[in-house]
């Protein structure tokens, strides 16, 4: 993998009070991470940033809303950041209202090494 390297997501100090830096696949999961969080046009030079997430936090869901809300997250993950692509995404709703559990696992378009992620998507 190409020597990748950027501040982390969320932004955050490290012990020595510089802003931690993430590198590798840690800085390619911190970059989904940005991409899911982020709402379209929530970056304004930037607007087709984002995917459709906190969109759907406290609607009711259901199958159908499910597959669609997958078919779109993969999607912006992959149009956000073209090395990325997605061959597993889960949604599920969690006990508490207002949460939604993502689990994917993606790989990078010229590597052949496959890698987890999960993500707590909550208010």
């Amino acid at each position: 993998m190409a020597n990748l390297h950027g501040l982390s997501f969320p932004l955050r100090f490290s012990p020595r009070g510089s802003l931690s830096t993430s590198s590798g696949i840690d800085k390619i999961k911190d970059n989904i991470k940005s991409i899911v969080y982020t709402s379209y046009g929530e970056r304004l030079m930037m607007p087709n940033f984002g995917s459709v997430g906190y969109l759907n936090l406290f609607r009711n869901t259901n199958t159908q809303s499910i597959e669609r809300l997958k078919q779109q997250i993969s999607s912006s993950i992959e149009v956000s950041d073209n090395r990325i692509i997605v061959l597993n995404l889960n949604i599920s709703p969690t006990d508490v209202d207002g949460r939604l559990n993502i689990d994917m696992t993606f790989k990078l378009d010229n590597y052949n090494e496959y890698h987890d992620l999960s993500i707590l998507l909550e208010e």
